[in-house]
């Protein structure tokens, strides 16, 4: 049962994750904060996918973010800014929570 749930979650991945690169690359935003909220939706959906069908949603998630964060394009430099920054807000406002709860 393990192996399969390991399985499912790397295959999904592989898929989402150049499905992503994919898009991005043929596909350019006007507004450069619809890259944020696209790679939320692309973690969310591969969670969702692959528990959905058995799969391992953690690892999924992983392993899609880190091909899409190592693909080699021209957006990569300010979108990864753009990245950075959402993840230093969503950890101050986790900390926010954690301190009062």
């Amino acid at each position: 049962m393990t192996i399969n749930q390991i399985l499912f979650g790397i295959v999904i991945a592989i898929i989402l994750a150049k499905l992503s690169v994919y898009l991005l690359r043929k596909f350019k935003f006007e507004i450069e904060g619809f890259y944020l909220i696209f790679i939320t939706a692309i973690a969310i959906l591969s969670y969702s996918l692959s528990e959905y069908l058995g799969g391992n949603g953690y690892l999924c998630v992983y392993i899609t973010g880190i091909i899409i964060g190592n693909s080699k394009e021209e957006y990569i430099p300010i979108f990864r800014w753009y990245i950075m920054a959402y993840a230093n807000y969503l950890v101050f406002c986790f900390r926010i929570i954690s301190i009062s709860i």
